[in-house]
Parts: C-alpha cells; sequence; structure tokens
C-alpha cells in the first residue's frame, strides 16, 4: 500500500512539475523522443512545408505545400489523413503556417499563409495570407486580408513564421541559409504589429527589425552540425517560447518576444534561455508546430527530398 502510494504522490508531482515549467515559460525538462504518428499523402502533399495545430479544433491540422504545387489549404486529423481543403489565390512561394488571434472581435484564430519563399533573395514583395479559421471551410478560402510586405534591408529568403498567441503580432524569421555554420549568418527577425496589420488595407507595409537570433553560434557551441538553418517556427501558446526547427535538430528558447527582441546570442546559457532539442534523422525538415496544451509539439518533413513517406512526429515534454 505504501509503495502504491509513493508512486502516485511521484506521478503527482513529476505532472505538476511539468505544468509549472509550462505555465512560467521555463525550457521543458526533458523532451520525450521522436514518436511517429501518422503520415501525410504524397500525391496531394508532397512538399510539406507549413503546419499549424487547431486550438478551436481538437485534432485538426493545417499544411501547405512549397512552391511549384496548387496553393491550397489542407487540413487532416491529428494523424495526417485528409479531411479537407480549401483554395487559395495564387503565391509566388508558400513556404509556412502559423495560428493566431485574428483580432476582428469574434474571438476566433485566423491561419496565417507565408508566401515569403525567395532562394534568390530578388522579391522586392512578399505576402501573408490571413484566413479566418472556420469549422467547414469552403471550396475557396474567405480570404480576411492579403498582406503586401517588403523588408526595410534588402530581400531575404524566410520560411519561419509564426504569430504571438497573446498580442497578436506576427514574427518572421530569415533563413540565412549556409552550408556549415563556419560560413552561416545570424537570422535576422522581423515584426509586424497586430496594430498594423489589421488596419491594412492594399498599401504594401514594411516589416520592422527585431533583433536576431545567431543559429550558426549556437550549433558550433552545441556541435550540432546541420543545425544552424531556420525551416520553421512556432511560437508556444503561452507565447513564452520558441520552437525554431532546423535540417538537423530544433531549438527551444525561453524568450518571450512580447517582451522584446531576443537579447544576443552570446548571452543565452544552455539550460537556461535555450536547448537543443534531438529530432529523428531525416532529410527535407520543413515544419513544426506547438500543440495546443504548449506540452508537446509536431515535426514534419517533405516527402520530395528522399521519397520517404512524409511522418508526422510527435515530442511530449515530461519532467526527467
Amino acid at each position: 500500500m505504501l509503495r502504491r502510494v509513493t508512486q502516485h504522490t511521484l506521478a503527482l508531482a513529476t505532472s505538476l512539475f511539468t505544468l509549472v515549467c509550462a505555465a512560467d515559460g521555463q525550457l521543458c525538462p526533458q523532451w520525450s523522443p521522436a514518436r511517429p504518428v501518422g503520415a501525410l499523402d504524397a500525391a496531394t502533399i508532397p512538399e510539406a512545408s507549413g503546419l499549424a495545430a487547431s486550438r478551436r479544433y481538437p485534432g485538426r491540422l493545417y499544411h501547405i505545400n512549397d512552391s511549384g504545387n496548387a496553393p491550397v489549404l489542407y487540413l487532416t486529423d491529428a494523424a495526417g489523413a485528409a479531411v479537407g481543403q480549401t483554395a487559395l489565390p495564387p503565391m509566388k512561394d508558400s513556404e509556412d503556417l502559423a495560428l493566431g488571434p485574428c483580432g476582428d472581435g469574434t474571438g476566433r484564430d485566423c491561419v496565417f499563409v507565408a508566401d515569403t519563399g525567395d532562394n534568390n533573395r530578388r522579391r522586392t514583395e512578399v505576402g501573408v495570407l490571413v484566413v479566418p479559421e472556420v469549422r467547414t471551410f469552403p471550396a475557396e478560402a474567405a480570404v480576411w486580408k492579403r498582406l503586401r510586405l517588403r523588408y526595410p534591408d534588402g530581400p531575404h529568403d524566410a520560411e519561419s513564421l509564426a504569430v504571438h498567441p497573446v498580442t497578436g503580432d506576427l514574427f518572421l524569421l530569415a533563413k540565412e541559409f549556409a552550408l556549415l555554420p563556419g560560413h552561416g549568418r545570424s537570422a535576422r527577425l522581423y515584426r509586424l504589429t497586430a496594430d498594423v496589420w489589421r488596419r491594412a488595407g492594399t498599401d504594401r507595409l514594411t516589416w520592422e527589425p527585431y533583433g536576431e537570433i545567431d543559429l550558426p553560434a549556437l550549433a558550433a557551441k552545441e556541435g550540432a552540425t546541420f543545425s544552424h538553418v531556420a525551416t520553421s517556427m512556432d511560437i508556444s501558446p503561452d507565447g513564452k517560447r520558441l520552437l525554431i526547427l532546423t535540417y538537423d535538430h530544433a531549438w527551444e528558447i525561453a524568450w518571450d518576444l512580447a517582451d522584446g527582441p531576443p537579447p544576443p546570442t552570446a548571452q543565452l546559457q544552455r539550460g537556461r534561455d535555450y536547448q537543443l532539442v534531438q529530432l529523428e534523422p531525416m532529410l527535407g525538415k520543413e515544419t513544426i508546430a506547438w500543440l495546443p496544451d504548449g506540452k508537446g509539439f509536431l515535426q514534419g518533413k517533405e516527402f520530395k527530398p528522399d521519397g520517404e513517406p512524409s511522418v508526422l512526429f510527435r515530442l511530449d515534454c515530461s519532467a526527467p
């Protein structure tokens, strides 16, 4: 009997510890190994490039293909099985998805589609589609806003879009591709405040520089050779932690972007401010999304780089 009580007490303490860490915006004490939860249909989503998990409709996931495919927002269940789709307006290079508050007085969320890819860094304008989330999507999406955007410092290639769940601000992280960390540059971060984008009409807006994150420096410090190029990003449901996906692993960073730009990367301490999250080896890691409760996340890949199934993996936070 004593043993059972002790085990129950330990389990309860572990659960409370995990909940407290998540509530305080601290790093996850320990991430579970990645486990497959399903796979996407390669016939319809061959180049999965964006992923978001609905908070309003439990078990619903959103997906987008990379450029070269039809502009469609795909809906699946939690295992990646198709449940619906809605056509989007033409885009040049769709790269990421994010979910966040519409801020239109309805209390609903919107799906944000990043048309921000620019491998050759030549685009004078990028864009973000804002699509209100509904229970049943029509054949053609009812786009609320089509944001026209430019950078203040010239073109960038960017595949990482996130929306702050509290403020509604948009954040975009530049890709800054380099084969090895030693040749890489800090990833520049940009912001578009909710007040600006929600009032936007057809005029072109300008991203606001919002600091940078030196992923090559972190990768070199941790000996994570290919963890220096950002391919996707998401903000935790409480707004206090970032997940940044790379071609190798993911970075969890304990920083609320509502408090200001991230501090200089050299000041970040492992275990307090950031940690490297180990992922399964695979080519084409392009998608990452927090789960609605903030206690886990999903990570996926494209099908085309290696011809292997586009498997969705789940990692959960637990106490050590």
